[in-house]
C-alpha cells in the first residue's frame, strides 16, 4: 500500500490517504471533485498506517474535514521533498487527470 498527497489543481487543500491502487482512487475522487485533482507524491512505504496517521497528527491544526488539509505552498514543497524508504523519490509531476483514467484509455485489467 502507498500513501498518497493529491492536491486540487485550483486550491490549496490536500488529501492524505492511504491506497493498494492509486489510478482508481483517483478515479474515485475525480468523480465527485469539479476541480482537476493531481498527485503530490506517493510513498510506498512498510508502515503506511502509521505514516498516514502520523501525517494527519502533523498538519492537524489545517485540517479542513476528514483527510483534507489546508497546506502553505511551504507544506506542498515538503511533501514534494518525501522520500521512500528505499531513499527515492518519486517523480509526480505528471498529473492523473480523469479522461487518463477512463476505463476506454486504460482498460478494465487496470479497473
Amino acid at each position: 500500500m502507498i500513501v498518497y498527497f493529491i492536491q486540487g489543481k485550483s486550491d490549496n487543500l490536500v488529501k492524505i490517504g492511504i491506497c493498494n491502487n492509486l489510478k482508481r482512487r483517483m478515479i474515485g475522487l475525480q468523480t465527485g471533485n469539479p476541480h482537476p485533482l493531481r498527485v503530490l507524491r506517493q510513498l510506498d512505504v512498510m508502515d503506511h498506517e502509521r505514516l498516514e496517521r502520523d501525517l494527519h497528527d502533523r498538519f492537524k491544526d489545517f485540517s479542513v474535514q476528514g483527510e483534507w488539509f489546508n497546506l502553505s505552498s511551504g507544506c506542498r514543497r515538503w511533501i514534494k521533498s518525501l522520500k521512500n524508504e528505499d531513499g527515492k523519490v518519486i517523480d509526480c509531476q505528471y498529473y492523473y487527470h480523469a479522461k487518463d483514467l477512463s476505463r476506454h484509455s486504460l482498460g478494465e485489467k487496470i479497473l
